[in-house]
This record gives C-alpha cells, structure tokens and sequence, in this order.
C-alpha cells in the first residue's frame, strides 16, 4: 500500500528540505506559520502526528511492537477524523473527503 499523505491535505514533502539540526521551536513555526490560512488545522496536524509518533516509540520501546509506516498513517488519519468529530472543525478541512 502506498502512503498517501494527500489525505491529510498535505503537499508533496522534499525530504531535502528537511534540516533535522534545527531547533524544535523553528520546527513548529515552520509548519504552523500564521500566514497559512489553514494554521489552526497545521497546529492540530502537527500534535497529532507528533503524539502518534509518540506512542510508536513507546510501542517499540516498551512492548517490542512496531507497526508499519502505512499502519502508523492510517492511525494519524483515523485520528485526525476522531478529532474532527470532536469539534476540530478546521482540521477536519484538511481531510479528504469520501
């Protein structure tokens, strides 16, 4: 199965562009810049898939259990869609509509 991060209305994302020596605080600007008209939604985003990565790490740490990059995908979305029920309405708006 192929990851589809259009899904959570995300753009194509360079790995290039990623610079891993950065300091959490520009991390987070960089993903829920104010001047996206989408950065409340980007803020959800951002803590969702922050939290599920998370709790993989404890999976694998802890339980010895690891689950694939498109299971761990399809956890954030299910998630992201349990959160737009429970009134977060704009992330709601990132997800693709079936």
């Amino acid at each position: 199965m192929e990851i589809n991060h259009e899904k959570l209305g995300l753009p194509h994302v360079n790995i290039l562009e990623w610079h891993l020596d950065e300091p959490v605080n520009v991390w987070w600007d960089k993903r829920t810049n104010k001047r996206n008209p989408n950065w409340h939604a980007m803020t959800s985003l951002t803590m969702l898939i922050s939290w599920a990565i998370w709790n993989e790490r404890n999976s694998r740490v802890f339980h010895h259990k690891s689950a694939p990059p498109t299971i761990l995908l399809n956890i954030i979305i299910e998630e992201a869609k349990l959160w737009s029920i429970a009134e977060a309405k704009k992330l709601g708006a990132l997800l693709e509509r079936e």
